[in-house]
């Protein structure tokens, strides 16, 4: 009887280092996928900024196209073009 005790004991022992260790490889896999999911947010951060900067630049230029050419032009899929 206390053999299989000592036995059931080990087993116990076996499955819940198991147990530890699957665990600890989730954390690390969630870790890694957290630093990758926090390093797409920052490139998504940056482009639409540029996006922005970039908008804000082709408003600056429509304006001054308006203005060189006394309101005569027309904006086509990104393209100034003179009316």
């Amino acid at each position: 009887m206390d053999g299989e005790l000592t036995d059931m004991a080990l087993k116990m022992d076996a499955m819940d280092e198991g147990v530890k260790t699957g665990f600890s490889w989730v954390d690390k896999d969630l870790e890694a996928l957290d630093g990758r999911v926090n390093r797409r947010r920052k490139d998504n951060d940056l482009v639409a900024e540029k996006l922005w900067i970039a908008e804000g630049k082709i408003e600056v230029l429509e304006e001054r196209s308006r203005t060189k050419y006394n309101g005569n032009v027309k904006v086509s899929k990104g393209k100034l073009a003179r009316i």
